[in-house]
Formats: C-alpha cells, structure tokens, sequence
C-alpha cells in the first residue's frame, strides 16, 4: 500500500505519455497508469489496431479517463518531436 502511494504521487495529475502502447508492456503500463489519476494519457503507437484496442480497453474501465489515441511510429524523429511539442509530456514511458 505504501508503494501505491508512492506512484499516486508521481503520476496524478500528470501528462503521460507511454511509447508502444498497443503492446504487451506499454499496455499494461496504460492500464495501471489510468489509476492513478494522471491529468491526461497519450497512447503512442505504431499499430492502428493495437492503439484501438488499449485505447478502448482503458476507456471501458475508465470511460470518461482524458486518454489519447496518437497513431506514430517512434522511429520517425520528425513525428515523434511534433507529438511532444503538442502533448507536452512531464513522464515518459
């Protein structure tokens, strides 16, 4: 319990922004993130299909949760700085 504290603390109320999220890791990841509050969740991820599905996962759960669906492919830099400067991140995943 202590720790959950700990990570309430980090993540509430916070941009965060988790990379592959359509994926095993990155999906888990966007499921325990939404809660904790976070301000908003960007979903970053290459698959279409992939960002549909957490997308629709963590909005099942949660269904009025500030989630962003942002279809980007991490290797293009270009994408990826446009997404940032738009999203403004504070954590990274």
């Amino acid at each position: 319990v202590r720790d959950k504290a700990v990570f309430e603390q980090f993540l509430s109320g916070k941009n965060i922004l988790v990379t592959g999220a359509g994926g095993t890791i990155g999906g888990e990841l966007s499921r325990q993130i939404a809660e904790f509050a976070p301000k908003q969740l960007v979903l970053l991820e290459s698959s279409e299909f992939a960002l549909y599905q957490i997308e629709r996962e963590v909005l099942a759960r949660k269904p009025d949760f500030p989630v962003i669906p942002v279809l980007c492919d991490i290797r293009d830099a270009a994408s990826v700085a446009k997404v940032f400067a738009q999203m403004k991140p504070e954590i990274v995943f």
